[in-house]
């Protein structure tokens, strides 16, 4: 879910949050009645499934998301961990680094040390450069990363870690995993 949302978020384009996304609520395609009512429950808020702005018309009994499954606002609202935090994180990253809502990218394929189960894609502006890595496997993987191989020149040589492990060499990444580096380019 991490990783579908950093791709969601931070690839080039305008990012869209489908409700109840960011905290990880599931839902089931068709087969009843209505072809979408299942699709997406109710936006959990609390983890008891109750309280102010809660929605309570709508609650079958064979649904996705049930109280105190960890899947609430609530729940997830002030854990370092979660994936609502996760998510805030990626909105304050776009929001606060230019060359990630840039419309300038350049795909890197087969990355050395990752092809095949892996995307790098370079993102810049004026001011700044951004390596983003995507591990699409269930394996930790390992990218090679050049930032003089990147389609702009970046002025600083040390890169600073937005998301994942601190640069130095081969950029790691976890199963299902994402990075992001950035140097300055003025």
């Amino acid at each position: 879910m991490r990783l579908a949302g950093a791709l969601g978020i931070l690839m080039p384009g305008i990012p869209m949050i489908y409700y109840g996304e960011e905290i990880g609520m599931r839902g089931t395609k068709g087969g009843g009645p209505v072809y979408d009512e299942l699709r997406r429950e109710p936006m959990d808020w609390f983890a008891s499934e109750s309280g102010s702005g809660m929605t309570t018309w709508f609650k079958p009994a064979e649904r996705n998301n049930k109280p105190g499954d960890g899947v609430s606002v609530e729940e997830q609202d002030n854990a370092a961990d979660s994936l609502l935090t996760f998510y805030r994180l990626l909105g304050k990253l776009r929001n606060e680094h230019s060359a990630l809502r840039s419309r300038d990218f350049a795909f890197v394929e087969d990355p050395d040390g990752c092809a095949q189960k892996c995307v790098l894609l370079w993102r810049w502006s004026d001011d700044e450069l951004v390596a983003l890595a995507f591990n699409f496997s269930d394996q930790p993987s390992a990218i090679a990363l050049d930032p003089a191989s990147a389609p702009v020149a970046a002025a600083s040589g040390s890169a600073e870690a937005l998301i994942g492990a601190a640069p130095g060499g081969a950029v790691k990444l976890e199963p299902w995993g994402v990075s992001a580096l950035r140097w300055v380019r003025r």
